[in-house]
């Protein structure tokens, strides 16, 4: 997980779209996804990873996500950073 984060941290602003459409497709009730267009609340997880989008920020908790959507965007992100 937390080179999964690292890596996802890493990726050029272009390269996070995909990311949130991967979230976005798969995503179940069980899921921590949360889009907050009025602006960023602070970080309390390590593993709690946000994106800025527009004028605010999309945040996930890599731990909700699931196998699926994890090795998805683990085979997103190693192709387009070094992890």
């Amino acid at each position: 997980m937390e080179k999964l984060a690292a890596a996802i941290e890493k990726l050029e602003e272009n390269d996070l779209l995909p990311i949130i459409k991967i979230i976005l497709d798969n995503q179940t009730q069980d899921m921590y996804v949360k889009t907050d267009v009025e602006g960023p609340p602070p970080t309390t997880s390590p593993f709690l990873t946000g994106l800025k989008w527009l004028e605010g920020e999309f945040q996930f908790d890599l731990y909700t996500l699931g196998n699926n959507i994890l090795n998805q965007l683990w085979e997103y992100t190693r192709k387009k950073v070094e992890v």
